[in-house]
């Protein structure tokens, strides 16, 4: 009998997702980074070369202040970086609700999903995941170098996905397996974590200790319809002449 933990699935509906590596995570992160930061600086760098000629152009108002020397060029620049991020502020909001992503992971086909293997809803994603993680940052000195460290855990959980009660996943074969035995009635069937040890139920994607990801067996399959017998011959047995 197998142990239950061979594979690395996790939503029921397709068996071949797995846990993401640590450096798909980190690939994911550093595309996100230059599609919302750097492909709008050189957009606007090309658009509007001047605004980055720079800014002081020697002269200066009645208050002292240096006057910008290319106003209309730093106003465009502005515009351009606000229609950009309220462009990739909508896609990431879409990906979120429908498949559980943001723009990093939609390249690197990677999700997000609860640790039980369920969609992982938006407001659990968005409110927990990203607004509630970015406030501790706020107030937590080193919180990024913090969160980013944690993903060396078992289970390649960061501290936002402990909050949001999520983990990334991609999508890879895996083998199906069986639990260890059936519970007697009146208990629940349970399989152990090979990782930590932790009892599990057996209906469990991932382990409630440390979140190590397994596989369910495929439903059994179902029994042929009974085949009906012919109908009596009204006119009984014939015979030939």
């Amino acid at each position: 009998m197998t142990d239950g933990w061979d594979g690395l699935a996790e939503v029921p509906a397709r068996p071949t997702d797995v846990l993401a590596g640590r450096g798909a995570r980190l690939g994911a992160w550093a595309i996100g980074v230059a599609i919302w930061w750097v492909v709008p600086l050189i957009v606007a760098a090309v658009a509007v070369p001047h605004a980055f000629d720079g800014w002081a152009s020697g002269r200066y108002d009645e208050a002292g202040d240096p006057i910008d020397q290319y106003p209309d060029a730093h106003t465009a620049v502005v515009l351009i970086l606000m229609a950009w991020a309220t462009v990739m502020t909508v896609t990431t909001i879409v990906l979120m609700a429908r498949n559980g992503q943001n723009i990093g992971k939609y390249v690197l086909h990677l999700r997000m999903v609860r640790t039980t293997g369920e969609r992982a809803g938006f407001w659990r994603l968005f409110g927990l995941r990203s607004l509630a993680s970015g406030a501790i940052g706020a107030f937590v000195p080193f919180y990024a170098i913090i969160n980013v460290c944690f993903i060396f855990r078992s289970d390649r959980r960061c501290v936002h996905d402990l909050i949001a009660d999520t983990i990334v996943i991609r999508d890879v074969p895996v083998a199906i397996v069986e639990p260890d035995a059936v519970a007697p009635a009146g208990t629940t069937a349970t399989v152990t974590c090979p990782s930590c040890g932790s009892p599990n139920p057996v209906t469990a994607r991932f382990c409630q200790g440390c979140g190590f990801a397994r596989t369910l067996p495929p439903p059994p399959p179902a029994a042929p319809a009974p085949i009906a017998p012919p109908p009596d011959d009204p006119w009984g047995p014939r015979t030939t002449e």
